[in-house]
């Protein structure tokens, strides 16, 4: 097990950083030239031609049923073994849907909203929200409230279009020597477990389902050497877990 020091500074080195989402600026067009040299019948003939072509228009593909997922760094994953295939990706294609991950490791509930509201709700898709952990590691219980609001206003934004049955708060699990930490006055088992009582208090509210990934959860197994991040194991264990909740295919 790993103590108290070790966690300590892990928790000072989590995750500070949100990158940065780099917007490209739309491509210019290349301008049509026409050449006022051409005799008059090639000039008109030109003219024609583009007329007709601005009378047809390619229709855009039509976007299939997707599973949208929002969080922290156990969502966006690669860490801390790159090689280690996200959640999102092995529940995506247990469930047979494609996969828009849009996770960022290092964000707190308040980041993860803006991230959800950008996200334009479509009945189709399927949605996992799992943000639980940098709230309570570095605020303790009381970043409690900041986290509800924050999740309750996610739920809001994707309610009234995606059926309630087709989305899925997820609950983290506690990271290796949680039972021999300390936030904000209290064992860290307690302040986890405060989150996850007011998780499933929100997610009732809004009749969406709850995940809670505790139960089971082996520390050793399931935690990678890192004390924080999922291990191989506990990757397709949390894969496994939401396919099932969700129906897996």
């Amino acid at each position: 097990m790993v103590g108290e020091p070790y966690l300590l500074h892990r928790k000072k080195r989590l995750e500070t950083s949100i990158p940065q989402r780099h917007r490209g600026n739309p491509i210019p067009q290349p301008k049509t030239r026409v050449n006022t040299h051409l005799p008059v019948v090639a000039l008109l003939g030109l003219i024609a031609l583009l007329t007709i072509g601005c009378g047809t228009q390619t229709p855009h593909p039509t976007k299939g049923p997707q599973l949208v997922t929002f969080g922290h760094s156990y969502v966006s994953g690669r860490d801390p073994d790159h090689d280690v295939t996200p959640w999102p990706d092995r529940a995506g294609q247990a469930l047979g849907l494609q996969l828009d991950n849009r996770g960022i490791g290092g964000t707190e509930s308040p980041e993860t909203l803006e991230v959800v509201r950008e996200y334009k709700p479509d009945p189709q898709d399927t949605i996992v929200i799992e943000c639980i952990l940098n709230d309570a590691l570095r605020h303790g219980r009381s970043g409690l409230d900041v986290w509800r609001q924050s999740v309750d206003a996610m739920l809001t934004h994707v309610t009234p279009a995606v059926p309630a049955d087709r989305i899925l708060l997820v609950l983290d699990p506690p990271p290796r020597g949680s039972d021999q930490l300390t936030t904000d006055g209290e064992p860290f088992t307690r302040t986890l477990r405060r989150y996850a009582d007011a998780g499933q208090e929100v997610a009732s509210r809004h009749g969406v389902r709850v995940l809670d990934l505790a139960p089971g959860w082996d520390t050793d197994r399931d935690i990678s050497d890192d004390g924080l991040h999922p291990s191989e194991a506990g990757t397709q264990r949390i894969a496994d877990l939401v396919s099932a909740a969700l129906g897996r295919k």
